[in-house]
């Protein structure tokens, strides 16, 4: 029952995280064409990365000698301290995205997704849940 909770709330997690991501991009004066396009590509993203982190995890853990609660906290720490520089910096621009850009964004703020993937492979057996 445990493990079911952790899920659900690893899935309302994820699902919260594209929720901003797609709120935030819909305050600017931005097309309702674009807005719904990046939207459904990010969530779409946020949940086909889990299962890409999933399927690289399995043979990464099998092969590499670092653990991947390591493995984790680099990944961690890497995004933590991007969105802290990115925090004290001024400046404030917003660019019109093309598909590539809402791409290229996309795979950007669902890389956490893909060390929950990660995770999920350290912590648990079934990825179907």
């Amino acid at each position: 029952m445990v493990i079911i909770l952790g899920i659900i709330l690893i899935g309302i997690s994820l699902s919260i995280d594209a929720f901003v991501l797609a709120l935030s991009y819909s305050v600017f004066d931005v097309d309702k064409k674009n807005i719904f396009i990046t939207s459904i590509i990010v969530g779409l993203f946020h949940f086909f990365m889990p299962l890409l982190g999933n399927f690289i995890g399995i043979p990464l853990f099998e092969y590499i000698f670092i653990k991947p609660k390591h493995i984790l906290f680099i990944i961690f720490l890497t995004i933590s301290m991007d969105m802290i520089i990115c925090f004290f910096e001024n400046k404030k621009e917003f660019r019109e995205l093309n598909l590539f850009g809402m791409l290229v964004f996309a795979f950007s703020v669902s890389f956490d997704s893909l060390s929950v993937g990660l995770g999920i492979t350290y912590l648990y057996d079934n990825i179907i849940l």
